[in-house]
């Protein structure tokens, strides 16, 4: 009873392994594109582009500018004034808690709807990282800004899956 039951154990996981490896051959799995070619940047993902380099480059006021017209919702001066300078404090803490802030790393796009969409960058920092998030959303023909933020790595980490 016992040889009949290995056999048939062995005979079972041949026949299996056989068959997903016929199956794995027959069918064709998702290609790679030839060459490694990239696609090319969303239009989100250019805009965050370019928004990140003017805070990486130290260009904040041309920074600051773009960040008012791009959102969704005009900003009046004090709303205005009050996300500036919660961003100026939050670099400057980020800066105290992990060093001065290196270069910025693209890390993710993630498309949540036809017309929300959120790129994340990691700011490298000599003793940590930082993730920025910007949020834009498309409530008609254009793409504006909906967020912009700053979270350290450890709490963030969940939001870039």
């Amino acid at each position: 009873m016992t040889k009949s039951v290995l056999f048939a154990g062995v005979l079972g996981g041949l026949l299996g392994g056989f068959g997903g490896y016929a199956l794995l051959r027959t069918l064709p799995s998702a290609t790679k594109s030839a060459g490694g070619e990239k696609s090319a940047p969303s239009e989100t993902r250019e805009r965050a582009d370019e928004l990140v380099t003017k805070l990486r480059t130290g260009q904040e006021e041309e920074f600051f500018n773009m960040l008012r017209t791009g959102f969704v919702d005009p900003l009046n001066d004090e709303q205005f004034g009050r996300l500036r300078q919660g961003i100026v404090e939050w670099r400057q803490k980020f800066a105290q808690e992990y060093g001065a802030p290196g270069d910025f790393e693209f890390g993710r796009e993630t498309v949540l709807s036809p017309s929300l969409v959120r790129v994340a960058y990691v700011v490298k920092h000599a003793h940590g990282a930082v993730v920025c998030f910007v949020i834009f959303y498309k409530p008609a023909n254009d793409w504006r800004i909906l967020a912009f933020s700053f979270k350290p790595l450890e709490t963030a980490f969940d939001m870039l899956r």
